[in-house]
């Protein structure tokens, strides 16, 4: 999905749940890191932003979340 409703801003966010590598057209593999491997997780997440302040100028920032099954992210009650 992406957003660029304010000029000179474009907000970009997603969810992949599979991937393929680019010699194979199956969409039905795991996600896959090219430095470590196959990752046993449900899905990744997405979302960030570019911002053009001017020519010369630009800012972009983006997180994601990695789902490994078993984690919670929840915080701990205090």
């Amino acid at each position: 999905m992406a957003n660029t409703s304010i000029d000179g801003l474009a907000l970009q966010g997603g969810r992949l749940h599979s991937m393929s590598e680019p010699n194979f057209s199956s969409m039905r593999d795991g996600l896959t890191t090219f430095y470590a491997g196959t990752v046993d997780s449900p899905w990744i997440a997405y979302f960030g932003g570019d911002y053009t302040v001017n020519d010369n100028v630009g800012i972009s920032l983006y997180t994601s979340r990695l789902k490994v099954p078993g984690i919670s992210t929840t915080p701990a009650p205090r």
